[in-house]
């Protein structure tokens, strides 16, 4: 089994994982964005994980690790959707999202941090039919119906696409 399959197979584990929301509040990132090891599922069922928490525990997964942050979003919340974006960005690998490509399994859908209200979205193509699997909610008044699920791509929603030797693959 290569990496992405054992990283969407990890992935997998976490199916029907609640959602937890991020707020500008001085949380720790740690405890939102998973940014410093995996704990054990048992853990992260009982926490509950976000978009971005989601893709660093995949990441994390296979034996890599989440690079330090390269811009001031990402230093304020390392691991978030905005330290994600500011990082492909520095390593020029974001391309803009194609809604009628056809993507490989691992690649990194992205849309861009915004603020605390529109917090951008990261999701993984799952499989070659272009499912998704991410953590998500659908209404951040009220997630309780949310979290780690497999889905078909939102239309007109990303913006950029990271093949997976550019986001999971590499260090």
């Amino acid at each position: 089994m290569d990496e992405i399959d054992q990283a969407l197979e990890y992935g997998s584990t976490l199916l029907n994982t609640k959602y937890i929301v991020w707020k500008d509040d001085n949380t720790n990132p740690d405890d939102i964005f998973y940014v410093n090891g995996v704990p054990s599922i048992i853990d992260i069922r009982n926490k509950g994980v976000n978009c971005a928490g989601f893709i660093n525990l995949v990441r994390q997964s296979i034996g890599h690790t989440i690079s330090e942050p390269v811009g001031e979003i990402g230093k304020m919340c390392p691991g978030g959707t905005g330290y994600w974006y500011e990082l492909l960005s520095s390593r020029n690998v974001l391309e803009n999202y194609n809604k009628d490509e056809k993507y490989p399994q691992g690649t990194l859908l992205l849309r861009e941090y915004r603020n605390e209200y529109d917090q951008g979205h990261v999701s993984i193509i799952y499989n070659k039919y272009q499912d998704v699997i991410h953590s998500y909610c659908n209404d951040f008044n009220d997630c309780n119906n949310s979290g780690v699920r497999i889905t078909k791509i939102k239309p007109n929603y990303y913006e950029y696409a990271i093949k997976p030797d550019d986001w999971l693959l590499c260090d």
